[in-house]
C-alpha cells in the first residue's frame, strides 16, 4: 500500500508543481496577443462609434443653403392666417417664441438664410428638413426649422 500511495502522490507533485505552470505560462504566452487585439478591436469599436454619431449629428451646409433674405420677408412668408383663429396672428403661430429667440440669438454680423436638406440621422432614418440659418463668414451657424418631413423609404 505505501507503495501505491508513494507513486500516486509523486504523479500528484508532478501533476500540481510541474505541468500546470508550464501549461499556464505556455497559454498566458499564446493567448496574450488574443487578449491584446481584443482590446484594441473594442476601444476602435467604440472610437468609430463616436465619429458616427458626431457624423450624424444634423447640421446645415454651405451647399443647403437656398435664399438669402430679410428678417421682414422670412415673418411675411411665415405669417399665420387661420381662419378659426386657433393659431396666434404671428410669424410661425405658435412657435414664434421660436422665432423670437432664434432672432436674439443672431451672432455679430450674420446673414439670415434660407435652407433645405435631406438628412439622415444616427439610425439611417431620412428626413427632409427646411429652414432658416444664420451664415457667419459664408458657413452657417444657429439654424431653425419650419419642416422637419420624415421621407418614405422606397423598396423598388
Amino acid at each position: 500500500i505505501s507503495s501505491l500511495n508513494s507513486s500516486f502522490s509523486s504523479e500528484k507533485r508532478w501533476d500540481t508543481t510541474d505541468v500546470v505552470p508550464v501549461l499556464d505560462s505556455g497559454l498566458f504566452i499564446a493567448g496574450w496577443p488574443v487578449g491584446l487585439c481584443l482590446v484594441w478591436r473594442e476601444k476602435r469599436k467604440d472610437a468609430l462609434e463616436a465619429k458616427r454619431k458626431e457624423e450624424a449629428r444634423f447640421r446645415v451646409r454651405p451647399a443647403d443653403l437656398r435664399e438669402r433674405m430679410s428678417i421682414e420677408q422670412v415673418e411675411a412668408s411665415a405669417l399665420i392666417h387661420d381662419p378659426l383663429g386657433a393659431v396666434p396672428a404671428l410669424p410661425f403661430g405658435h412657435l414664434n417664441l421660436v422665432w423670437q429667440n432664434f432672432l436674439k440669438g443672431r451672432p455679430a454680423d450674420a446673414e439670415l438664410w434660407s435652407f433645405d436638406c435631406d438628412w439622415t440621422n444616427e439610425w439611417s432614418v431620412r428626413y427632409h428638413r427646411q429652414g432658416h440659418v444664420w451664415v457667419v463668414n459664408g458657413q452657417p451657424a444657429q439654424w431653425m426649422l419650419k419642416l422637419d418631413q420624415r421621407m418614405e423609404e422606397n423598396h423598388d
